[in-house]
């Protein structure tokens, strides 16, 4: 009896340092995890700590994705050596698989599963990332490097997981062009401005006096999202939040040319794809021509059948099979998509949510120093950050900007909206489907909540958004502006 509770005693004893050793361990982990954290943060600014913080948390797997977020979000807020070397950073490691040279084609070959954990993006995502690094080589005055990056740039348009493709993403040929005018290499700028209006005839090109590139990113990412019985397909759609369409005005000119990003996610080639399976796009036209053929082989199936009822006999004898025919396509064509979509792993839809859907672009001959870009939006805004309330119905206002049309009115931090124009918001996006049928100087009727009390209806104002960002570069001779929304 002694020699029983003896040993439960034991037992319960090296149970109990388990678990306190256990719990050491946990905090031993989470005080090293930190201090790592803090180290990486510590050279960074401390507005820009959240999302860099993510890198270090999410690890190799995001690797790019996190840098590819915080250098954007860097040369956002002016901080345009920290973004470059972030930029660097994921374009190391995008270049082992997507580089122009025989090495990166030959890891393509071997792309394996276990190569898709680690985010590299689409090609539209990695044409952006060269895209930025560009802009601030211009901004540096380095016009050779930034030469280079838009080439490369163009060069990720073109290169799939699997395929390769005919490149049409003319900002960054356009781009090219300009970097090799302010280098002083006018041959190669106007060799390349050709290029770029094989691609766009539309294009209005600079002109020998213009000193002076204006961008403007406006809108919001291309989100992607997964489809198919295995959620194996991948498919790219506008943002929920997209904001239509924009006039952008610099020196009272609108800015001439655009590139639309949401059509570089949506296209391989210039041809629309409907989704991408295992790297591979799946493209509408070959969808389509799929179909009409399975209907063209039912529909000669069943001419069979009708013409062998109508006669009575032997028509099946002397074409052998065709009665099976139309059965027999559909089940090859059922049982081989059930299969493949079966081993295919789950799509990935992790994607680069600080990108714009659109870029407006334009040169100009300016004496002096540039002005700010200014932008005009057919759709309304009333200037205030949300996310899903705990309620049944409404969306929480978590903060809002001053001046802006909602602080105007009166909302508040903590207000709940519960409708927009006496239409029922459930969901952030009922919000944005709301508020996107509305065009600027709008007056429409907003539904609060205030602290569980019902705060009536309430009149407000729409307003146009103001742009969140102009940054300028470059030197006397090529100034750039950059403008962010």
């Amino acid at each position: 009896m002694i020699m029983g509770h003896l040993v439960v005693w034991i037992v319960m004893v090296v149970l109990l340092a388990g678990c306190a050793s256990s719990g050491d361990m946990d905090q031993a982990r989470k005080a090293q995890e930190k201090k790592k954290t803090d180290t990486f943060l510590a050279d960074k600014p401390q507005e820009l700590h959240p999302v860099f913080a993510k890198i270090v948390a999410e690890g190799e797997r995001n690797h790019v994705l996190n840098r590819l977020r915080a250098g954007l979000a860097a040369m956002q807020s002016g901080y345009n050596d920290l973004a470059a070397q972030t930029f660097d950073d994921a374009l190391l490691t995008i270049e082992t698989i997507y580089g122009g040279d025989e090495k990166a084609k030959a890891a393509r070959g071997l792309f394996s599963a276990e190569d898709r954990k680690v985010f590299r993006g689409e090609p539209y995502e990695r044409a952006m990332a060269y895209y930025y690094r560009g802009i601030l080589y211009l901004m540096g005055a380095d016009y050779e490097n930034a030469r280079a990056s838009f080439q490369s740039g163009f060069l990720q348009d073109t290169l799939a997981e699997r395929e390769e493709f005919r490149g049409d993403f003319a900002l960054l040929t356009f781009l090219e062009g300009w970097a090799s005018q302010c280098n002083g290499n006018s041959d190669l700028a106007d060799e390349t401005y050709a290029l770029a209006r094989d691609i766009d005839g539309s294009l209005v090109m600079p002109d020998t006096r213009s000193n002076t590139l204006v961008l403007a990113d406006l809108g919001y990412a291309p989100t992607k999202y997964a489809a198919g019985e295995h959620n194996e397909l991948l498919k790219i759609k506008a943002s929920p939040h997209s904001t239509g369409e924009y006039a952008v005005s610099w020196l009272d000119h609108r800015l001439p040319n655009s590139e639309n990003i949401l059509r570089q996610a949506t296209t391989r080639g210039g041809r629309e794809f409907d989704t991408i399976l295992a790297g591979k796009a799946q493209f509408k036209e070959a969808s389509a021509a799929v179909a009409e053929t399975a209907a063209i082989v039912s529909a000669t199936a069943a001419v069979a059948d009708i013409a062998s009822t109508a006669l009575g006999s032997g028509i099946e004898d002397q074409i052998p099979g065709l009665s099976l025919l139309g059965g027999a396509a559909g089940l090859l064509s059922l049982a081989s998509g059930a299969a493949s979509a079966a081993t295919q792993p789950a799509a990935d839809t992790r994607h680069w949510d600080n990108l714009p859907e659109k870029v407006a672009y334009g040169t100009y001959r300016v004496n002096g120093m540039a002005p700010k870009a200014e932008v005009k939006s057919n759709r309304a805004w009333l200037g205030i950050r949300m996310k899903a309330s705990d309620s049944p119905q409404g969306v929480m206002v978590v903060d809002l900007l001053p001046d802006s049309p909602a602080a105007k009115a009166g909302i508040r931090a903590g207000d709940i909206i519960e409708s927009l124009a006496g239409q029922q918001i459930e969901s952030t996006s009922d919000y944005f489907d709301r508020i996107a049928a509305f065009k600027p100087d709008a007056e429409i009727q907003i539904g609060l909540r205030r602290n569980g009390i019902h705060e009536g209806i309430r009149a407000v104002r729409l307003g146009m958004k103001p742009m969140e960002t102009t940054r300028q570069g470059g030197d006397q001779k090529c100034t750039v502006v950059w403008a962010r929304r």
